[in-house]
C-alpha cells in the first residue's frame, strides 16, 4: 500500500495534487542528480587529480590545528599564511573523524556545488513563474551551463573554498 493509498482522507483531486507536487520534486532531485555527474565526469576527463598547490597551505594549518599545535604553520611559530580561516575549522573538523584533507576538500567542495546546482531552480523562480514550461527550460538550461563548465568543475575539486563561497554567494542572489 503506497502512502497515497493510505490517506483515504484525501480526496481522488488531493491525492493527485500530492502525486504531482512528489513527481515535480522527483524530477528536480534526478535533475540535480544529473548535474552531480555531470560535474564529476567533466572533472576526470579535463583534470583528473588537479588540485591547487595553495590548498596545501590551507591543509597544513588544518593538520597542526587537528594535531592540537594550533593554527600554526610549524608548531611553536605563530604566524597568519592562510586567506580562509572557515576552510581551515572544516578540513581540520573533518581530520578529527580520519578524514584526509585532500579527500574532505574535495567531498566539501562537491557538496557545496551540488548546493549551488540545487539553488538554480529558486533562482529561476524569480525570471519565470515555477513549474510552468518556461522555468523548467531555464532550470534545465542553467543547470547544463553550470554543471558542464570546466572551470566549475575544476574548482569543485581544487582543494579550496571555492565552492562554498560560490554557494554562499548563489544563496545571498
Amino acid at each position: 500500500m503506497t502512502k497515497l493509498q493510505a490517506a483515504p482522507h484525501l480526496s481522488i483531486a488531493g491525492r493527485d495534487l500530492v502525486a504531482g507536487r512528489l513527481a515535480r520534486v522527483v524530477a528536480l532531485a534526478v535533475m540535480i542528480g544529473v548535474g552531480v555527474v555531470a560535474v564529476i565526469l567533466q572533472y576526470k576527463w579535463n583534470a583528473n587529480g588537479y588540485m591547487t598547490d595553495d590548498a596545501f597551505i590551507s591543509f597544513r594549518y588544518s593538520v597542526n590545528l587537528a594535531d592540537r599545535h594550533g593554527i600554526v604553520w610549524n608548531p611553536g611559530e605563530r604566524v597568519e599564511g592562510y586567506t580562509n580561516f572557515g576552510w581551515v575549522l572544516l578540513i581540520a573538523l573533518a581530520q578529527k573523524f580520519g578524514t584526509s584533507p585532500v579527500d574532505s576538500s574535495r567531498v566539501f567542495g562537491l557538496a557545496s556545488s551540488a548546493g549551488v546546482l540545487a539553488a538554480i531552480p529558486f533562482l529561476a523562480a524569480q525570471l519565470r513563474d515555477a513549474w510552468t514550461p518556461r522555468w523548467w527550460i531555464l532550470t534545465a538550461g542553467a543547470m547544463s551551463a553550470v554543471a558542464l563548465n570546466t572551470g566549475f568543475s575544476l574548482w569543485t575539486f581544487a582543494g579550496l573554498e571555492t565552492p562554498g563561497f560560490t554557494l554562499l554567494l548563489t544563496l545571498a542572489i
